[in-house]
């Protein structure tokens, strides 16, 4: 069986298996698989009008933070 791994992903937006885009979807069924397998933290932006980190993902993840995308 291969080693465990510990795996910090930086996503541009919350990973959500619900998501518009599917950017988003890709990233969560990704995450999502890898989590059961290895440790993971999360970290993504987030803008006030989205929806935040996929509930799965959030229990799946050892890690899994939101930080704020402030407008410019």
């Amino acid at each position: 069986m291969p080693a465990e791994r510990r795996l910090l992903f930086l996503a541009p937006y919350p990973p959500r298996r619900d998501a518009l885009h599917g950017g988003a979807r890709a990233m969560a069924s990704l995450i999502g698989g890898l989590a059961e397998r290895h440790r993971v933290a999360l970290l993504c932006l987030r803008d006030e009008a989205e929806a935040g980190i996929d509930p799965m993902l959030r229990e799946r993840c050892e890690i899994a933070e939101e930080l704020s995308r402030r407008g410019g």
